[in-house]
C-alpha cells in the first residue's frame, strides 16, 4: 500500500527536515509542492531526494491556485491513500499513520476523520522541534485530511479532502497545527502573502484567522488555552508508553456470554502485565463492555473471521507484544508466572504457544513455568489459542486475504522461531465456534492456499 504524506511549503527550512523524518518514520512517502522559497528549503529537499515540484504565485499564498496544481501531482503519482498536511503539521494516532490507514481500509472505510487542535506561542523560548516545545490550544473542528485516493475522484479542497461516497472512519487519533507557534517574522510575511492573495480573487474566508492574530501580537495567554498533555486524546494516543513488560490480549469471537471467557476476563483484569483486553465482536449486533476497566470491545458489525479479526486487534493495540487468545479456554496455574517467563524471552521473529502437555497433564499447574524451544517442524496440538509474539512480527507475516479461518497459526510456527511454555493447565473445546457455525467451503481451499504460501 503506497501511502502519501503531501503538503505545501514555502521557507520552511528550520522545519522540513522534523517533518519528513516524521512522516517517513510513520510509514509514508512525501510530495512536497514548494511555492518558491528562498531559504534554502527547495533545495534542502532536492538534496535529500524528496520528491518535489515548483511553482510561482508572485509571492502570493494563494491557496485555491496551489491546490489545484497538488492535485494534478496526485493525480500524476496515484497513490492508495493520501495524507494531507502541513510541514507543521502532525497526526497522533494509537500507533502509525499507516497502521491506522490500514485498518480503516481492512474495515472498508475510505477517508479518516481526526480531531484537531491548534497550538499557539504563549512566550515560550523559541526552540525545536515545534512539538516538543508549544503545548497550549484549542481545540477546533474536526477534519478530514487523509483518504483513499482515486484517480479523477479525490481532490484536496482548503482543509478536507473531498472523496465520492464517503465512508468515514472515526479516529481516536488527532491532528496539530504548529503554524501559530512561528516567530513573529514569520507569521507576519505568511499574512502580507495571503493578502496578496485576497488582492487576487482568494476567497475572504480562507485565511481570516490571521487579523486577530497580528492583533496579539503573534502571542497568546496560556491561562485562555488548552494544554494539549491534558486531553483526552492526548492520553490516548501519545501519553501511553510502550513498556516492555506489558501485553495486549486479543480475542476474536462470536459468543460474549460464554462461561469461559467470563471467567479469564476476571483473571485478566487482575493480572499486571496486562495492560488491556481486546475482544474482537465478529457478530451483527454491537456490544459495549462495562464489567472491566481493561476491558474494551470493537464491533465489526458483521462476520470477518478469526484470521482478519486477529489483524483489526494488533492494530488496534498500543503495546509492543501481543497475545493472541481463543475466547473458550480456561487456564489453571499461575498467570503471571507465564507472563514472567514469556518476557525472559527476547519476542522478535518469535511466536510462543502452549505445550500439548497444557492439555492432557490434568491437574499439574503447580509447579514452575517453563519455556522450551521447539524441536518438531510440525505445530503440535493446542499451540493456536494462546500465542505471544510482537506487534511488528504479526504485521511481517502477510496473512493472505484468503485464510479467513485456517492455517493463521501454522503460518507463524512455520515462518517464525518458536518455544512452548508449559506449567499451566489449558481447558477448552477445540473447534466449538466452527462447529456452531457453517464452514463447509472454506477448509480445503485455505489448506490449498497455506500450501502455497509454505511453497509445500
Amino acid at each position: 500500500m503506497k501511502i502519501l504524506a503531501t503538503a505545501l511549503c514555502y521557507n520552511e527550512r528550520p522545519y522540513i527536515e522534523e517533518m519528513v523524518n516524521f512522516f517517513k518514520e510513520q510509514g509514508c512517502s512525501l510530495f512536497i509542492l514548494d511555492n518558491m522559497s528562498n531559504d534554502g528549503t527547495y533545495e534542502w529537499l532536492i538534496k535529500n531526494n524528496i520528491p518535489t515540484a515548483r511553482i510561482d504565485t508572485k509571492e502570493s499564498f494563494h491557496l485555491e491556485i496551489l491546490q489545484k496544481e497538488l492535485n494534478k501531482h496526485l493525480s500524476l503519482i496515484n497513490p492508495d491513500w493520501i495524507v494531507y498536511t502541513g510541514v507543521d503539521g502532525y497526526y497522533h494516532f494509537p500507533s502509525t499513520i499507516k497502521e491506522e490507514i490500514i485498518l480503516a481500509d481492512s474495515l472498508g472505510h475510505n477517508i479518516i476523520q481526526t480531531f484537531h487542535y491548534s497550538v499557539y506561542n504563549t512566550g515560550e523560548e523559541r526552540k525545536l522541534p515545534l512539538n516538543s516545545t508549544y503545548f497550549y490550544s484549542s481545540k477546533d473542528r474536526d477534519l478530514q485530511m487523509i483518504a483513499k485516493y482515486q484517480k479523477g475522484k479525490t481532490e484536496i479542497v482548503a482543509d478536507a479532502i473531498k472523496v465520492v461516497n464517503p465512508n468515514v472512519y472515526i479516529s481516536t487519533g488527532y491532528f496539530v497545527n504548529y503554524g501559530m507557534c512561528k516567530s513573529k517574522k514569520e507569521r507576519e510575511i505568511t499574512y502580507a502573502r495571503r493578502i496578496k492573495a485576497w488582492e487576487k480573487g482568494l476567497i475572504k474566508g480562507w485565511g481570516t484567522h490571521y487579523k486577530p492574530a497580528q492583533l496579539k501580537n503573534w502571542k497568546w495567554n496560556s491561562n485562555k488555552l488548552i494544554d494539549i498533555r491534558e486531553t483526552p486524546e492526548y492520553d490516548k494516543n501519545v501519553k501511553w508508553c510502550q513498556p516492555s513488560k506489558k501485553v495486549t490480549i486479543i480475542i476474536p469471537t462470536m459468543y460474549f456470554h460464554n462461561s469461559e471467557m467470563e471467567i479469564m476476563l476476571d483473571r485478566y483484569e487482575d493480572c499486571p502485565y496486562i495492560e488491556k483486553v481486546l475482544i474482537i465482536n465478529n457478530t451483527n449486533d454491537t456490544f459495549v463492555y462495562f464489567k472491566h476497566s481493561k476491558v474494551f470491545t470493537f464491533n465489526v458489525g458483521h462476520n470477518i473471521f478469526v484470521n482478519p479479526a486477529w489483524k483489526i486487534g494488533v492494530l488496534l493495540a498500543n503495546t509492543k507484544k501481543i497475545a493472541l487468545v481463543n475466547d473458550d479456554i480456561i487456564i489453571k496455574g499461575d498467570l503471571n508466572k507465564v507472563f514472567e517467563q514469556v518476557f525472559d524471552i527476547s519476542l522478535k521473529n518469535t511466536v510462543i504457544g502452549p505445550s500439548v502437555s497444557c492439555y492432557k497433564n490434568k491437574g499439574l499447574y503447580e509447579g514452575d513455568i517453563i519455556i522450551e524451544k521447539t524441536i518438531s517442524p510440525k505445530m503440535n496440538y493446542g499451540f493456536g489459542v494462546f500465542m505471544f509474539m510482537e506487534k511488528d512480527t504479526f504485521l511481517s507475516i502477510k496473512i493472505p486475504k484468503e485464510l479467513k479461518v485456517w492455517y493463521g497459526d501454522m503460518l507463524f510456527f512455520r515462518k517464525l522461531t518458536t518455544y512452548n511454555f508449559k506449567g499451566v493447565e489449558i481447558i477448552t473445546e477445540f473447534g466449538g465456534t466452527s462447529r456452531k457455525i457453517n464452514l463447509d467451503e472454506f477448509p480445503q481451499k485455505e489448506k490449498e492456499i497455506y500450501k502455497h504460501e509454505i511453497k509445500l
